[in-house]
């Protein structure tokens, strides 16, 4: 048997005894998979240690070696669990770089077929493939810099262009596209990024 998706964590203000910590949940991990007949597997496995920047950078030594039985596990700088992916700094550009790209592809599908469907059918597209997108798990990375919201703010306006049918929007008219559409843009979700008002984030749509 083999069991997907574990993860174990330990934390502590300094990094040797933080690394013996983690190796000796890892040593605790093994032993009862082991007892319970199931299988780790060291390829697979990934550690990473959570910091901020600037102690990074003043960190002494690198973090010491994490291991499985005999064989040594990679350190990554990004990994991604349950659908999040997770910086060593937290910063969660990452994770949106990652969204903003898959959001794309949905855009492209709906710039292809837009004018074959109706309004409502174009903002259901866009509600079941972008919007669900957009929102989950984003009480997670809700916290993330303006500049890092960049690339999904963006992506997003290129699939508003495409739910109105308008490469440009008569700033007179925002406020109503707003009420009719029902589309709320990431800089209007309370908690993400910087908060506008609905006119002037739906007239930054070119």
């Amino acid at each position: 048997m083999f069991a997907d998706d574990t993860t174990i964590h330990a934390h502590h203000q300094k990094i040797e005894p933080l690394a013996s910590l983690l190796q000796l949940s890892a040593d605790e991990l093994q032993a009862w998979t082991e007892s319970n007949h199931m299988s780790l597997n060291p390829q697979k496995t990934e550690v990473m240690l959570l910091t901020t920047r600037q102690k990074r950078q003043n960190l002494a030594t690198p973090f010491p070696t994490t291991q499985i039985g005999a064989q040594s596990i990679t350190e990554v700088q990004f990994h991604k669990l349950m659908g999040v992916t997770i910086d060593n700094n937290l910063s969660w550009s990452q994770h949106i770089s990652t969204t903003s790209k898959n959001i794309s592809k949905k855009v492209y599908q709906l710039s292809r077929i837009k004018h074959f469907l109706d309004t409502h059918t174009r903002k259901l597209f866009y509600l079941t493939h972008i919007q669900s997108v957009i929102d989950y798990a984003s009480t997670l990375w809700d916290s993330a810099s303006g500049s890092s919201m960049k690339p999904l703010a963006s992506v997003q306006r290129r699939a508003i262009k495409a739910v109105l049918l308008k490469p440009k929007l008569d700033p007179r008219k925002a406020s109503v596209a707003c009420k009719t559409t029902g589309i709320v843009t990431v800089s209007m979700t309370p908690g993400i990024g910087n908060t506008r008002d609905c006119e002037s984030e739906v007239c930054s749509v070119r």
